[in-house]
């Protein structure tokens, strides 16, 4: 079960609010690095904003913390 966070984080995207949506899918990647949604939220976040350099490197910090 997804984090009401998750949810919150999407709709303030959508509404334009971009900064606070990556406080919260930075806050929730931290909390739970387990949870490839929240990587793939803050790289979406980021290209959003048009930082498509932070973009990939939450992906590449994501594929770092994969188990083998």
């Amino acid at each position: 079960m997804q984090d009401v966070r998750y949810e919150h984080a999407i709709a303030l995207a959508n509404a334009g609010r971009h900064e606070e949506a990556l406080q919260i899918a930075d806050q929730l990647w931290a909390a739970y690095p387990e949870v490839v949604d929240y990587a793939a939220l803050r790289a979406q976040l980021h290209a959003d904003r048009g930082d498509g350099a932070a973009a990939l490197a939450a992906l590449d910090e994501a594929m770092e913390r994969l188990p083998d």
